[in-house]
């Protein structure tokens, strides 16, 4: 082969082509895809280093507001919302159908109502108050209204009325006091320090607690803002006889109220009484202006 020839086949040979090495890339990490955290927010209070962290490029804020961030997102929302609501509607409904139409929550009989604090009231007489609640559900007892009711009993100062599930009530009363007896028309009664009239009990007969005189002046046709003012002048009346710790009251048998500007009593002395009056002074002072 001639060397024109050769320098023919040199020329024609392809030539090889020399590739740059490609730069090998490789996938961020999951560390660098996390949001990063802005670190200026711990360090506001120093400038300096909050100035350091911005300028490396290391303050980074990625926050995600919970609010929704389209109109469908607050559709959802709304729709969430009002789905919670009917739910808890229907559960209230429904709480509420059983237990008022629930059997086990019926007061069957008396001997589910407990009565506590009366001593010379029968049981019978409170009870009494709840007979239409028998056989009635105890969440439809008004009970306030009960209690009122009560109070109204003549011995009954104060009450109170609870329920207890899933079918009682109890019942606790606070009785008067009786400080006196009192001649109402042809039959003899009691009367508390507020004027109200009582009945006089069975079971106190010859109990050395209930040792009053008799007051006069007082009668069930006057008003309670009448009585009330008087009690308290027979009560003002009664300790300034007992101050000396003598108990000349016992020695009383009878209190004439019905001039309080002059109190008199009828005081045992052997077997004869003499009346005294004491005046109404000092005793007076105890009376409202208005009475």
């Amino acid at each position: 082969m001639s060397n024109s020839k050769r320098g023919a086949a040199v020329l024609d040979a392809p030539e090889e082509r020399y590739e740059a090495p490609r730069e090998i890339r490789r996938a961020p990490s999951m560390a660098a895809l996390r949001p990063k955290r802005d670190f200026t927010e711990d360090f506001a209070d120093d400038e300096d280093t909050a100035e350091f962290l911005r300028s490396t490029g290391r303050a980074r804020r990625s926050r995600k507001s919970i609010l929704p961030q389209t109109r469908w997102g607050w559709i959802g929302v709304g729709t969430g919302f009002a789905v919670v609501l009917a739910g808890l509607g229907v559960a209230y409904m429904a709480t509420a159908r059983f237990l008022s139409h629930d059997p086990r929550f019926l007061i069957e009989s008396s001997s589910a109502i407990e009565v506590a604090g009366n001593q010379h009231i029968q049981r019978s007489d409170l009870v009494s108050v709840f007979g239409e609640d028998l056989d009635r559900n105890i969440f439809h007892v008004p009970l306030a209204e009960r209690r009122k009711e009560l109070e109204g009993i003549p011995w009954v100062e104060h009450a109170k009325v609870e329920r207890f599930l899933p079918n009682r009530l109890r019942v606790e009363v606070t009785e008067r006091t009786p400080v006196a007896y009192v001649r109402q028309d042809r039959k003899i009664g009691m009367v508390d320090a507020s004027g109200v009239l009582l009945d006089i009990p069975a079971d106190v007969a010859g109990d050395p607690n209930y040792s009053f005189p008799v007051v006069t002046g007082i009668s069930a046709n006057d008003p309670l803002s009448t009585r009330e003012p008087r009690m308290k002048i027979y009560q003002r009346f009664i300790q300034d006889l007992d101050s000396g710790g003598q108990k000349i009251s016992h020695e009383l048998s009878e209190v004439d109220m019905s001039d309080p500007e002059d109190v008199k009593a009828l005081v045992q002395e052997g077997s004869s009484e003499i009346l005294v009056h004491f005046g109404g002074e000092r005793l007076s002072e105890a009376l409202p202006d208005d009475a």
